[in-house]
């Protein structure tokens, strides 16, 4: 891997495919257990990411794919005028790397919010498995399904009109994709600032906050700091769907 992704890299002791806590959503998941340790073999493991530091960055090579073992990441457009956006949030058990395969370079730059691990599989590696392994075209075929699955899902979720319901709504999805991973889904801690949620929903950072009160003021949630707690999931799922807490076009809206 090139030097724009493994600057102030780090390695971590190695878990081997086998042992490691997220095998069931990981690319392993669907692979016969005989097949499993030649996966493993082939994956490079415990490389490990400091806030600030980039996976990829846009127009590098693709070269590997990654999954991400802990911490959050960010997905980053960026305009030719320099504008910076959020994309996308990468959470522990989802692959970075899979949109690149088609144009065989990444779009976006790919960021660690906070101290991050992950595993790297190599394309050549990707390309020998798929050919030689026979449940391999299956599980990847079964990975982008799911990621196009989980993508589309995401997008209908967001798909609001209210500053309330986009909140709730990302609430919501952050929680269902937690608890997915095996991960704690009522009671969390964000990854990432509220800044840039509010760069995701395209708001301004004042109407998050200002959604956060009314959200908690509703009994919907608590929110201090970065650490959430889902009090009525009933209601944060109404919510995130466009009714209660007299839910209204947001004024804060970034064009």
């Amino acid at each position: 891997m090139g030097d724009s992704r493994q600057t102030g890299s780090t390695t971590q002791p190695a878990v081997a495919c086998e042992q490691c806590g997220l095998a069931r959503i990981c690319f392993p998941a669907a692979l016969p257990l005989h097949e499993i340790p030649r996966f493993s073999r082939l994956v490079r493991r415990g490389r490990t990411l400091s806030a600030g530091l980039h996976l990829c960055r846009a127009g590098d090579e693709l070269q590997a794919v990654y999954i991400v073992r802990a911490g959050t990441l960010k997905v980053v457009h960026t305009t030719p005028a320099g504008a910076e956006s959020v994309v996308g949030f990468c959470l522990p058990g989802e692959v970075v790397g899979l949109d690149a395969i088609a144009n065989q370079r990444h779009a976006h730059d790919v960021i660690a919010l906070e101290h991050s691990s992950y595993c790297a599989l190599s394309l050549d590696k990707l390309q020998q498995l798929v050919e030689q392994t026979p449940g391999m075209r299956q599980e990847l075929i079964r990975v982008m399904s799911r990621t196009l699955g989980e993508t589309h899902q995401r997008m209908t979720l967001l798909a609001r009109q209210g500053a309330r319901a986009l909140v709730a709504a990302f609430v919501l999805d952050l929680s269902v994709r937690l608890e997915r991973r095996g991960l704690a889904s009522s009671r969390f801690r964000l990854g990432m600032r509220w800044r840039d949620v509010a760069s995701y929903l395209g708001l301004t950072f004042e109407t998050v906050s200002r959604s956060l009160a009314a959200l908690r003021r509703s009994g919907v949630l608590q929110a201090k700091a970065r650490y959430l707690t889902v009090m009525n999931r009933t209601l944060l799922e109404n919510v995130a769907g466009g009714a209660g807490c007299g839910d209204q076009k947001p004024s804060g809206v970034i064009p």
